[in-house]
């Protein structure tokens, strides 16, 4: 054959070979967000789509209706497939409802009432390595005060599980999840009205490891979130940090180290 034919296939093939690779990365960078919106019907979330190729937002569409107006919104994407899960609060309730997007479609999974629209009652994660989804939500009650549901492969549960907290004393209103890389574990810590703070850990299949006392008993406010939660990259260990009692001054820190039960509280 021609020198010249073998080049010019080979170029081609390269160039093919190319574009084909730029469009996977730039399906991995795509991304939705879910929104509420003060134009009727406002309790209806909506979506966009944001296509990394063409760096362009595409047109916003209506997923299915809730009770009334959208008040708190989170939506997670899993890290292992192209799947979302989103969850709304409305006023009216209030309730919250979860979302899931899946083969190329969204569709509304379940509902549940929680305490609140205002607090942030409620969060999302994906186990970064089974793609495994866990809702978590404050159920309003001050004994089995947490309820979560589970996503496995690819199908919700048909019901909530409750989680009880033997560190609370009232009625949680934030919620906060934090996945550890490369792992299924999953950081859950919240804080209730009474201004309690305390944790879990979710090792895959079960909860474990809240602390011997609670990280806190007098945040500073009870009003807003005032902690946070973190993995390090490396070691696994979790660290949360919170405010100490107003007037104070400072954060309280408690960490876990990866593969132990106890935490060690500096607040």
């Amino acid at each position: 054959m021609d020198k010249r034919i073998i080049g010019s296939i080979l170029i081609i093939f390269i160039g093919l070979s190319l574009v084909f690779m730029g469009y996977l990365e730039a399906a991995v960078g795509d991304g939705k967000v879910v929104y509420g919106n003060t134009t009727a019907p406002t309790n209806e979330p909506k979506t966009r789509d944001y296509t990394v190729s063409s760096g362009n937002w595409g047109a916003s569409s209506n997923l299915s209706a809730a009770n009334t107006t959208i008040n708190r919104v989170i939506v997670k994407a899993n890290p292992q497939i192209d799947e979302y899960v989103a969850g709304v609060v409305t006023t009216t309730g209030p309730t919250l409802y979860v979302y899931t997007y899946s083969g190329g479609s969204w569709s509304q999974s379940w509902s549940t009432s929680v305490p609140s629209s205002v607090y942030n009652v409620f969060d999302i994660e994906f186990e970064q390595n089974s793609g495994d989804c866990l809702v978590v939500y404050s159920n309003g009650r001050t004994t089995n005060e947490l309820s979560y549901r589970k996503r496995v492969d690819g199908v919700w549960d048909s019901s909530s599980t409750n989680l009880e907290s033997n560190r609370t004393t009232g009625v949680v209103r934030f919620i906060e999840l934090e996945p550890r890389p490369n792992s299924d574990e999953i950081a859950l810590v919240f804080s209730d009205a009474n201004s309690d703070l305390s944790a879990f850990i979710w090792d895959g299949s079960s909860w474990g490891s809240e602390p011997a006392a609670a990280l806190s008993t007098s945040l500073d406010l009870g009003t807003v979130r005032s902690f946070d939660v973190a993995y390090e990259q490396v070691s696994g260990d979790v660290l949360v940090a919170y405010s100490l009692p107003n007037g104070t001054g400072g954060c309280g820190l408690a960490v876990k180290l990866a593969g132990e039960t106890t935490w060690t509280n500096s607040g």
